[in-house]
């Protein structure tokens, strides 16, 4: 098999967290976890800093990594999250391996 090791095969469905027999890719949804954390916290002292006034110029660079973090990060957390609830549509498949 060539490829990702969580290709789909047609029989299979999707990989969810339901099939005890196949192992999960906790590298991508650490992956995601970690964007989101890194993101929030460049967010939140970009932020800070700008809001402040005291080196606002300091604190946009800070706000714009931190969004471009926190916006992937965010987006494969939920998908991870809806996957683990087991929501209908959601599957650990729909996160791209970065």
């Amino acid at each position: 098999m060539s490829g990702s090791q969580y290709r789909l095969d047609p029989d299979d469905g999707d990989f969810t967290f339901d099939d005890p027999h196949r192992s999960r890719p906790w590298k991508k949804v650490a992956l995601a976890i970690g964007l989101l954390l890194v993101g929030t916290i460049l967010l939140s002292v970009g932020l800070g800093i700008y809001l402040t006034g005291v080196e606002q110029a300091g604190g946009l660079p800070l706000i714009i990594l931190g969004s471009i973090t926190f916006l992937p990060g965010f987006y494969h957390t939920r998908i991870a999250y809806k996957a683990w609830k087991g929501t209908a549509g959601y599957s650990l498949n729909q996160i791209p391996d970065f």
